[in-house]
């Protein structure tokens, strides 16, 4: 009686990778993900934008006026005033960086921030054509944690004011 042997090339308590990055310079990255997703945020100096159309997302950002410190949501305290319409949102906030953006369409998605900013790029990375050499060298590396990018949904916000 011979014993076949089963051996596993992957964990099964990992997660499957579900990006990668494929170009990035400093403080700006593009890459691909298996997720299908439409939605972005950017924000300049004092203005901020975002944007969510994804099918199961409901009440995803702030609909009607929020404006002064006991409306606007408590998680996110630079905010001052929000105008939005469910899937578009409009917000003027005390200023926490220069310029910064991310956004997901369809299988495509990027991130930057200049300077470097924990929300949306945290830390400098450098890759061409799926090749990354900074912050670790690797093939089809996973693109950097953006929480400006999946944060927006999580705090389901809906205030209106009249």
């Amino acid at each position: 009686d011979r014993e076949i042997r089963t051996e596993r090339f992957y964990d099964t308590n990992t997660p499957p990778r579900t990006n990668c990055v494929f170009k990035a310079f400093f403080c700006v990255y593009q890459g691909f993900s298996t997720q299908i997703g439409c939605r972005g945020r950017q924000e300049c100096c004092c203005w901020q934008k975002s944007l969510c159309f994804e099918a199961g997302r409901q009440d995803c950002l702030t609909v009607g006026v929020a404006c002064g410190d006991h409306d606007v949501d408590d998680n996110d305290t630079g905010a001052l005033c929000r105008i939005g319409l469910g899937c578009c949102e409009w917000t003027l906030r005390r200023p926490r960086t220069c310029c910064a953006g991310a956004w997901h369409l369809l299988c495509c998605m990027g991130a930057g921030a200049f300077p470097l900013h924990k929300e949306y790029l945290a830390e400098p990375v450098f890759a061409l054509y799926c090749v990354q050499c900074c912050p670790d060298c690797a093939v089809a590396a996973p693109t950097p944690p953006c929480p400006a990018l999946y944060g927006d949904c999580d705090r389901s916000m809906v205030a209106v004011q009249t």
